[in-house]
């Protein structure tokens, strides 16, 4: 029987395979990394390839975690082979940022993952966050059509989630871990209005938490 770890490991450790950023979702994080300052030092958790952190400076030394180097990931990171849902080898107060794109869903237990991300960042540090949003309009579509919650369909292919977070319950646990400063939009989906672009912006705007992707991001108190 393939466990959780395993199902990760295929996923995430091939060459054709790793997280997609798409552009609303660059874009989106992209702004927020020109609101904080430059940070000198990055940990990317889940790291695949290094897609996240394409969205930093050269200048950031760069550090990466996952289960296993990714083909892709370039030789500047300084790369650890772990098991992201248990403890990381990686120093206190160290990160300047810490970066986390879809990989909190494949965890089971989310309040110790959210406190080693406080664990490693440095006082005003920030993390930054994506996930599946759990009550997108397209996963709430997918109920009502099919019954069935999208991402948690072992039907879809859909390998490895074992949680999901809806805005209130996310911003629930990064308070219990410690963090404030608490920035929540989401990203993508309504592609079915693609056609008519001014309606479909205009019902993001005023349903900013119902993309199919939520992003995040929160800091760490400087005391």
């Amino acid at each position: 029987m393939i466990n959780i770890y395993q199902e990760n490991h295929n996923l995430y450790a091939s060459a054709n395979q790793a997280p997609d950023f798409d552009q609303d979702r660059a874009k989106l994080l992209g702004k927020w990394l020109k609101d904080i300052p430059i940070p000198s030092r990055s940990l990317d958790i889940g790291c695949a390839n290094g897609g996240f952190s394409n969205l930093l400076p050269t200048s950031t030394e760069k550090w990466g975690l996952d289960f296993q180097h990714h083909p892709s990931l370039p030789a500047s990171f300084n790369f650890i082979s772990v098991d992201i849902a248990e403890y990381w080898p990686v120093p206190d107060l160290y990160f300047d940022i810490v970066l986390a794109g879809e990989v909190i869903e494949h965890v089971l237990d989310t309040d110790l993952f959210l406190n080693q991300c406080y664990r490693v960042l440095k006082p005003g540090g920030h993390l930054l966050l994506t996930t599946p949003n759990l009550v997108s309009f397209a996963n709430l579509r997918y109920w009502v059509q099919a019954d069935q919650y999208m991402w948690v369909d072992s039907g879809a292919s859909q390998f490895g989630h074992v949680r999901y977070l809806a805005p209130k319950r996310m911003e629930l646990a990064l308070r219990k871990a410690g963090f404030y400063e608490i920035l929540m939009a989401s990203s993508s989906g309504l592609e079915s209005l693609s056609k008519i672009p001014y309606l479909r912006t205009w019902l993001q705007k005023l349903f900013p938490l119902r993309g199919n992707r939520l992003c995040v991001r929160a800091q760490k108190p400087l005391q």
